[in-house]
């Protein structure tokens, strides 16, 4: 693509997350390949600070990751205001590409870009909004904006086979306008660790670990009870004693 190409990512709150991270690292690495891109998201969330040392970053006051009827005035806000943001960088790029990530974001930047005419809608899906232990007015009515929002996406980008797999079930087209391509680190960031090779014996120490923040979605309680229940199985159960020493968590937070 030529050096006037242009990407728009949008992702409702920059919360320290991996969807939020590889919106983020998109954004900034497109330079490399002479492009440039605009990121729009809200004001709330721990990555804030880092992306307003990009260029291109738009933050607006209404954009947030809460969902709820209460909030219906500043939901048509807040599309409202990345509709007419949208339309603005329309007219100076026609021919740009809307990257969205999130739910919330997904549907609301889909449509906002559709009626500010952008041609290319692209959604990555980090998991899906409707899941099976949701009630069943909830999980109709996510499902409904998801299928509905289906209609009008250029193409899905999936993380996971999971998620493939579930979207071809479920939405129309999904199958033949879609593609798998991993979340990924910078690797110059992180060091691969080394398999060592001494082998257990018995009082050997036992460390689990976990690397999540504390939202529901990541079950951090259901871990702690494994543990504990892990922990007494290893007591009572095993012939050799091992140690199940500690469980680290490592978070940041909600």
């Amino acid at each position: 693509m030529s050096v006037d190409g242009r990407v728009v990512y949008i992702i409702t709150k920059l919360e320290l997350g991996g969807a939020q991270k590889v919106c983020l690292a998109l954004h900034q690495d497109l330079k490399k390949n002479k492009m440039v891109s605009t990121l729009i998201s809200g004001k709330e969330g721990a990555l804030v600070q880092e992306a307003g040392k990009s260029d291109h970053v738009i933050l607006l006051e209404d954009f947030k990751r809460e969902v709820g009827f209460g909030l219906f005035l500043y939901e048509l806000r807040a599309f409202w205001n990345l509709y007419k943001v949208l339309r603005s960088i329309v007219k100076k790029h026609p021919d740009i590409i809307v990257h969205t990530h999130s739910t919330k974001a997904g549907i609301m930047g889909r449509w906002a870009a559709f009626f500010a005419r952008v041609k290319y809608r692209i959604h990555t899906v980090h998991g899906f909004g409707f899941h099976d232990y949701q009630p069943w007015h909830t999980w109709y009515m996510i499902f409904i904006f998801e299928w509905i929002t289906s209609l009008i996406t250029s193409h899905f980008v999936c993380v996971s086979e999971k998620d493939k797999a579930v979207g071809s079930k479920k939405l129309p087209f999904f199958a033949r306008k879609s593609s798998i391509i991993r979340a990924a680190v910078d690797d110059e960031k992180y060091q691969m660790a080394k398999k060592s090779s001494n082998k257990w014996h018995e009082g050997t120490k036992i460390v689990i670990g976990t690397i999540a923040c504390f939202k529901p979605q990541k079950n951090m309680i259901d871990l702690l009870r494994s543990f504990y229940k892990l922990k007494i199985d290893f007591l009572f159960q095993c012939s050799r004693c091992y140690l199940l020493k500690l469980l680290v968590m490592v978070s940041s937070g909600r």
